[in-house]
């Protein structure tokens, strides 16, 4: 956020790599979902 204060990146930049980071989590978290069930039977 600090560099979106201080111009160094644009908004829609950030934005867009704010919506990466979400999808990364979301990804890792279907992973783990699958491990986890993969591993209990």
């Amino acid at each position: 956020m600090d560099n979106v204060r201080t111009q160094k990146y644009d908004y829609p930049e950030s934005v867009s790599y704010m919506d990466l980071v979400g999808y990364y989590e979301q990804l890792g978290d279907y992973v783990l979902n699958v491990v986890q069930a993969a591993t209990k039977g």
